[in-house]
């Protein structure tokens, strides 16, 4: 039975996606103070990458990636392509868990295990994908609301630390870093949307997909520009470029009196409530895949192996913090290209050369 999930909850889903990890790990460091150009270039560069994704979901109503690959591409090379994109949302997945265990450990529960912190959001992530992407669309929605709220309460309470000299000189290091900035994150966080070609056959109403896309890139960009430059006007280039976690240690600065302190750990939160959606949304766009390519008719069936995975692999893949961040810094823009870029331009280049095709047949 297919699944439906209306046209606000993919805008919840999509704009939650998009500032999970962005806003615990920094966005386009490379750029340092200008980081906040880079953002917004990065989101207009998106918008192409958005309709990219949007128009592929239009030629294949209510058809998924992993449909779309075997129906353009053939079933062999579509096989292949589609065990590609498995690794790819299952590595995006580990990586967000292991972002999420990471940030409790070093700043919130540095006494517990690693591995115990990190198989909480395992449990509820599988739970949620088990129960349908309409729960997860459902919870999503819910609270995303309330998590913006919080977000420009925060934003609002930080206000007195900022300082506005510390995002001058504008462009003093020329625009080569801001181009490079702009670049990162394109691929993190904008691009990693191509996901949900998994999620958007299931919106109810198959015209509002473009509006789907567009406005969770436009709330999630907004968002994560105003996040961005809370964090550098408050921190400064040189302190934003030595923390693994900058929006913590930004968010620590509040102080109202001496009797409302520590609202790091509120903003801790929200982040882990985006965290938990992200996750849901790789583990259940794998399950999906793979349950097509071993032609398991309930992908549920799938959703713990996937699960053990993702979390065997979110052990073992990086050492620490310091080379998950470097590679994510530094060789992910690089890697996450074709998933994001060159794959679905040669699905749609040769879905319309297809379709010309059909619409030449004489009848």
């Amino acid at each position: 039975m297919r699944e439906v999930i209306s046209k606000k909850q993919t805008i919840a889903l999509i704009a939650a996606f998009i500032l999970d990890g962005s806003i615990i790990l920094p966005t386009a460091p490379e750029a340092g103070r200008d980081l906040w150009l880079s953002i917004i270039i990065a989101i207009f560069i998106s918008c192409g990458l958005f309709w990219l994704y949007s128009e592929i979901q239009m030629l294949y109503v209510g058809k998924d990636l992993f449909d779309v690959c075997n129906l353009t591409l053939g079933k062999f090379i579509g096989t292949l392509l589609n065990i590609l994109y498995i690794w790819y949302f299952l590595h995006l997945a580990s990586l967000t868990l292991r972002d999420f265990g990471e940030f409790m450990s070093a700043l919130t529960m540095p006494e517990t295990p690693k591995f115990v912190i990190m198989l909480v959001p395992c449990f509820i992530s599988a739970y949620a994908v088990k129960k349908g992407l309409e729960v997860i669309g459902r919870f999503s929605l819910f609270s995303s609301i309330f998590t913006f709220i919080l977000i420009i309460i925060l934003g609002i309470l930080l206000t007195p630390e900022i300082d506005i000299k510390n995002m001058l000189p504008i462009m003093g290091d020329g625009i080569s870093r801001v181009i490079e900035g702009a670049w990162s994150a394109v691929t993190f966080p904008f691009g990693e949307c191509v996901i949900f070609l998994c999620i958007t056959n299931n919106i109810n109403n198959s015209k509002l997909v473009k509006k789907s896309y567009f406005t969770g890139l436009a709330i999630g960009g907004l968002f994560l520009l105003l996040a961005s430059l809370c964090e550098i006007l408050t921190l400064g280039e040189e302190m934003y470029g030595s923390l693994y976690f900058p929006a913590y240690r930004a968010l620590s600065r509040i102080r109202i009196g001496d009797f409302i302190q520590r609202l790091e750990i509120i903003g801790g939160l929200v982040l882990n409530v985006f965290g938990l959606i992200k996750i849901s949304i790789c583990i259940y766009a794998s399950s999906i895949g793979i349950s097509k390519i071993l032609k398991v008719q309930d992908y549920t069936a799938i959703v713990i192996p996937v699960v053990l995975v993702m979390f065997n692999l979110s052990n073992i893949l990086y050492e620490n913090i310091m080379e998950l961040v470097s590679w994510t810094s530094q060789i992910y823009k690089y890697y996450a290209l074709p998933f994001q870029l060159f794959f679905p331009i040669i699905i749609l280049i040769v879905s319309k050369i297809k379709n010309t095709k059909d619409t030449n047949v004489p009848l």
